[in-house]
């Protein structure tokens, strides 16, 4: 399942009720088996109401929501098969889980994207209580690979270059990537060095005829590119990313475009357009780059991540009608006494 933020919000709407209504009876289940731990069949309600919100979910492809539910169930299972490290802690983050699954669902309808990086510390929490290992941010990046990359404006180049099939052209260019690649990571005129490597990568996409190819280029280019403005900064993560993509020319060198064709450098990209997501400047390729993927709603901002999660954890319509209920019967007695 790949993430939709194009959410259809009648589609969610049909659902809602239904999900609110199963998740109240998992919660209602869960404190009855708090409150008589030897009756399992109350745990295995849970379970089972919580693997039929996760079905319904996975059905209407809402990503983020439907790992929260799955999270959810597998923490409920963990719990049954006496698998967590602190029983008390894991009902506690169980109970949080299952409150705050219908709230997300609830700001998705008002206009909120399905960004499960909001809910990482949910995940992270579940995940502790079952002894699992923790998610990273990479891990919830999960953009669209199915778009296709713009055609390229073809460069003028030498006479009998363009007819070159990319395995030779590239078994020429990467002594060039590499002298920028050494010039880069020796911080010797990084610019003009990353200028190289941008410069190889434009040339072999120049030819590539298989979309995967094309695609893996032309995001590296979108990072050199975030890299020569000072957008992102040349972490040990960054240039051992850029020496994943030299390897994938080595493919191209060895096997041809068919390499790629046959093996997808899925993994690659993703983890090329998350630092391009996370990039502050305003450079063209990067720029195009985030808009074709749209990365602005996969990865948001720290501060749009920050208040998503503030809103998250803020009361809900229900809490507030509850309270509001209240007052209003308060506000009657104090209204009955005085006349």
């Amino acid at each position: 399942m790949t993430v939709n933020n194009e959410l259809d919000i009648n589609t969610l709407n049909w659902v809602k009720s239904e999900i609110d209504d199963t998740m109240e009876q998992a919660r209602t289940s869960l404190e009855s088996y708090i409150e008589d731990q030897q009756d399992e069949s109350k745990i295995l309600f849970c379970i089972n109401y919580l693997h039929q919100v996760y079905g319904t979910l996975q059905m209407v492809e809402l990503y983020g929501a439907s790992l929260l539910a799955e999270e959810l169930e597998l923490l409920a299972k963990a719990i049954h098969s006496d698998k967590v490290k602190n029983k008390d802690e894991s009902f506690e983050v169980l109970i949080r889980g299952s409150i705050q699954l219908p709230d997300y669902l609830e700001k998705l309808q008002a206009g909120q994207k399905d960004t499960p990086i909001v809910l990482l510390p949910l995940f992270n929490d579940m995940r502790a209580a079952r002894n699992e290992a923790l998610l990273s941010e990479t891990a919830l990046f999960n953009p669209d690979l199915s778009v296709n990359t713009p055609e390229i404006k073809t460069k003028p180049r030498k006479d009998g270059e363009l007819s070159k099939h990319i395995a030779e052209l590239a078994k020429e260019k990467r002594h060039q990537f590499h002298i920028g690649l050494l010039g880069w990571f020796n911080k010797k005129n990084e610019k003009k060095s990353l200028g190289l490597i941008s410069n190889v990568l434009e040339d072999l996409r120049g030819v590539a005829e298989e979309q995967n190819t094309s695609q893996m280029l032309w995001v590296a280019d979108g990072l050199i590119d975030s890299l020569k403005n000072k957008g992102v900064d040349a972490s040990v993560a960054v240039k051992s990313l850029i020496g994943k993509v030299d390897r994938t020319i080595k493919k191209i060198i060895d096997g041809g475009e068919v390499t790629l064709a046959m093996e997808p450098p899925t993994d690659l990209v993703k983890n090329l357009l998350y630092y391009v997501a996370g990039s502050s400047t305003t450079g063209a390729k990067t720029k195009e780059v985030k808009e074709l993927f749209k990365l602005a709603d996969v990865m948001p901002d720290t501060k749009t991540l920050e208040k998503a999660r503030a809103d998250l954890n803020a009361p809900n319509v229900a809490l507030m009608d509850t309270v509001s209920g209240v007052l209003k019967e308060d506000l009657q007695q104090v209204k009955d006494s005085l006349d």
